[in-house]
């Protein structure tokens, strides 16, 4: 592979539209900016979005475990740095963190599939793709990958249907969306707060047109867990697990 960058970074402005009633971007806007620059990444070293649309496959993201230290605000110039960590099991691993100067902004570890567009199956990763990039040894977060316990109990629920806004170019409900459905199931007070911890396990794709239902559960450190069920069959779609302070 020529040409080949391991760590990928860039310079971002936090945009109006980024930012909350707070004045401080919101948590899909830093994921936005993540995915951007992952894609990017991926692309520079050929195995992006139309590299992989040769052999019928797209990658998919599967979670994000991400940590929020300090949230920039609107007008705020800083930079993000992400890179490949290679492979576990049938999951491509990616980091990645914000910075200015030599501060960490927010810092997080994602997986991600390789799936067939047409039987929506997981492929197996390449070792070649990966291996002449990854920095296994190079965290972002102590921890990666953390499994979200589905509470037995819910406080909240809200139900509707997926929309033409909420479909991407893979013609599912894109990441952010999921998100942003969490998110919105916060009450005021809790908006009041930041987000310093957010986990997301995405578990099956949202079509449009889905029925979806929202449920809001408080473990015993009154953290939130929000899951999205879809369909009559309701089946888990995703997961969130959000701590707040």
């Amino acid at each position: 592979m020529k040409n080949f960058t391991t760590v990928f970074n860039e310079n971002i402005s936090v945009k109006t539209y980024d930012t909350d009633f707070k004045g401080k971007i919101k948590i899909a806007s830093l994921v936005q900016y993540f995915q951007e620059a992952a894609s990017k990444h991926a692309s520079i070293n050929n195995f992006g979005y139309n590299n992989l649309l040769e052999n019928n496959s797209i990658w998919v993201l599967s979670s994000i475990n991400m940590r929020i230290y300090e949230y920039p605000t609107w007008e705020e110039e800083l930079s993000i740095a992400t890179w490949s960590k290679g492979k576990k099991k049938i999951f491509a691993v990616r980091d990645f963190e914000f910075y200015k100067n030599e501060k960490i902004y927010a810092a997080g570890s994602s997986f991600w599939l390789i799936i067939d567009i047409n039987t929506r199956k997981p492929k197996k990763i390449d070792d070649i793709l990966l291996n002449h990039i990854s920095l296994p040894d190079k965290n972002a977060l102590n921890e990666e990958y953390l499994q979200i316990d589905t509470p037995k109990k819910f406080s909240y629920t809200d139900k509707f249907k997926v929309k033409y806004s909420d479909l991407d170019i893979n013609k599912h409900v894109n990441n952010l969306k999921y998100i942003e459905w969490a998110i919105d199931a916060l009450n005021y007070d809790e908006h009041q707060k930041n987000i310093i911890q957010m986990i997301i396990n995405y578990n099956a794709e949202c079509k449009f047109d889905d029925e979806i239902e929202i449920k809001k559960s408080y473990t015993d450190n009154n953290e939130l867990i929000i899951c999205g069920y879809k369909n009559e069959e309701f089946k888990e779609a995703f997961k969130v697990f959000l701590k707040l302070e």
